[in-house]
């Protein structure tokens, strides 16, 4: 991956405002297989992870 990004740009997680704007925003980044990135997804929308 090039090019500059900005980690604190929001624009790439829809368009609802932050509940709690007072929280530092973190990304996350998996990596492996096709599979195991889904499965991970998975394990973590269903812990209600945000």
């Amino acid at each position: 991956m090039t090019g500059d990004f900005n980690l604190f740009d929001r624009s790439g997680f829809g368009g609802d405002p932050d509940p709690n704007p007072s929280r530092e925003l973190v990304r996350i980044i998996i990596f492996g297989s096709k599979d195991a990135i889904r499965a991970t997804i998975h394990d973590l929308h269903l812990k209600n992870f945000r």
